[in-house]
């Protein structure tokens, strides 16, 4: 399976930082220049900037509308592939994890990433080699800079975004009904802006090219209230009707020289 790396052009150290990755574990891939933030239209912005809980910056909707760009390429490819923000590090397992993977073909997503942060996933562990297990996913919205996109799975994300309008990238993965998304247990990928949480070291200094930015208002507040009101009903929804077969965890990520070593 290959990689699709997400990169804003400007991000060079970014994007050789992932290139020296991805070939040290002889991982082939293919760059998707990423949407810039600066040069979206204003009315486009103002008209697909209101369609989630709250209005979205122009670096939340530029990050959206790149995720869009690698699924329709999944779909249009029509095979799996790995989508990478270019600030993601992998775990040395990975290449075997995809080779593992490569041979199911009842999944539409499996996320490879954690970031220190519980998600809601079933009991039930599927094995999938000695050391990694997958369970699905019930609610987690907390990045969306590593996981595995089947085409069936992309198209799922991809009619989404048409009907229901651009969102955060984790949020769109995380609302999607109908769509078999999975956790890979341990772990196989974090943010570089998690590194601290890990105890590793990073290996470039980033910035988030997302929160340099203030969040936009808006006059139309009822309405937005209303929107995160009935995500909320939904979570809780979700939440009510797995009691029993779910749980909240933070799912471990071990680096790459512990205890997976």
């Amino acid at each position: 399976m290959n990689a699709l790396v997400i990169n804003l052009k400007s991000s060079i150290d970014r994007l050789e930082f992932q290139k020296n990755q991805l070939d040290t574990l002889n991982i082939d891939y293919t760059i998707i220049e990423a949407v810039e933030a600066s040069k979206l239209d204003e009315n486009f912005y103002q008209e697909k900037s209101m369609s989630w809980e709250r209005p979205l910056r122009r670096s939340e909707l530029a990050c959206c509308l790149s995720h869009v760009l690698a699924w329709k390429t999944v779909i249009k490819e029509d095979k799996p592939y790995l989508i990478l923000e270019d600030d993601a590090i992998l775990h040395k397992d990975t290449p075997s994890a995809l080779s593992a993977l490569s041979k199911k073909g009842n999944y539409d997503c499996v996320n490879f990433e954690t970031r220190n942060r519980k998600k809601i996933i079933n009991k039930t562990k599927i094995p999938l080699s000695e050391a990694y297990t997958l369970s699905k996913i019930i609610h987690n919205k907390s990045g969306a800079a590593a996981y595995l996109l089947w085409p069936s799975g992309a198209q799922i994300l991809y009619n989404y975004y048409k009907k229901n309008g651009a969102a955060l990238a984790d949020a769109i993965l995380a609302n999607c009904d109908h769509f078999k998304h999975f956790q890979i247990e341990p772990a196989l990928a974090i943010q570089i802006d998690c590194c601290a949480d890990y105890n590793i070291v990073p290996p470039i200094e980033t910035a988030s090219n997302i929160s340099q930015q203030p969040k936009p208002t808006s006059n139309n507040r009822l309405m937005f209230a209303f929107r995160r009101l009935k995500a909320q009903v939904k979570i809780l929804f979700k939440q009510l009707i797995t009691f029993f077969s779910s749980k909240r965890t933070n799912v471990p990520f071990y680096g790459n020289d512990t205890e997976n070593d």
